[in-house]
């Protein structure tokens, strides 16, 4: 538990022990900030400067720590945040976007994650160590206000898992690898209702892809793709 905090999430571990997540502080209208705890249990607080909420998503294996934070004009004020092993927060929003979402990173420092342009589609993308962005879309993806591309984890290799929404609403995983080449799936009996279908959550270094789908007949289901 973080010191005076009313709730702590555990997000995400490494292989060196190292935690990060979030906490709710013991506050009036409290919202969420984060903390890392390193493999001796020493937790050290942080938030994005001028933040009304900082939201951890990723970690690498050596404790470069991403998410999103909130600004004051409220939730529609999301932008991407980076932490480096020395606490140093780095903030950044891709261009022409209206939110900005990190999600993941890997070990080689490339982040993975989406953004939303002025038209409300969502697109994937990629920064690297050197803060070169490049977004991607998936070619089945819809083109409509609230569909669109979501990159959700990487690789050291670069092989990037994620979803997409097509032109019905519906979910799709795919697997993007670093020639940029597609390969997309769905669960087995995956449902086609809107706002259903497949989700990948995280991507292991030899590719496999691991997530939950919805069911035809409604029930939720953890997947492994190899």
């Amino acid at each position: 538990m973080v010191p005076g905090a009313t709730g702590t999430v555990g997000q995400v571990i490494n292989n060196s022990g190292v935690i990060a997540g979030v906490y709710l502080p013991n506050e009036v209208n409290a919202n969420y900030q984060a903390f890392i705890r390193d493999a001796s249990g020493n937790i050290t607080p942080f938030s994005v400067v001028n933040s009304t909420l900082t939201y951890v998503s990723g970690m690498n294996a050596t404790s470069q720590i991403v998410g999103i934070y909130y600004d004051h004009t409220g939730v529609t004020g999301v932008h991407a945040f980076m932490r480096s092993p020395a606490g140093n927060i780095k903030a950044f929003d891709i261009s022409q976007a209206v939110e900005t979402r990190a999600i993941g990173i890997n070990n080689n420092g490339t982040v993975v994650g989406y953004y939303t342009d002025t038209n409300g589609v969502t697109h994937a993308f990629t920064r690297d160590a050197q803060g070169n962005v490049a977004s991607f879309d998936e070619p089945d993806a819809g083109t409509g206000d609230s569909q669109g591309t979501f990159g959700w984890a990487i690789n050291s290799a670069g092989t990037i898992a994620g979803f997409y929404i097509d032109s019905k609403f519906v979910q799709h995983g795919f697997v993007r690898d670093s020639s940029g080449i597609f390969a997309t799936y769905d669960g087995p009996q995956a449902s086609t209702i809107r706002n259903y279908g497949t989700f990948p959550t995280s991507i292991n270094r030899t590719g496999q892809v691991a997530g939950w789908y919805n069911s035809k007949d409604g029930k939720i289901h953890g997947f492994e793709r190899k």
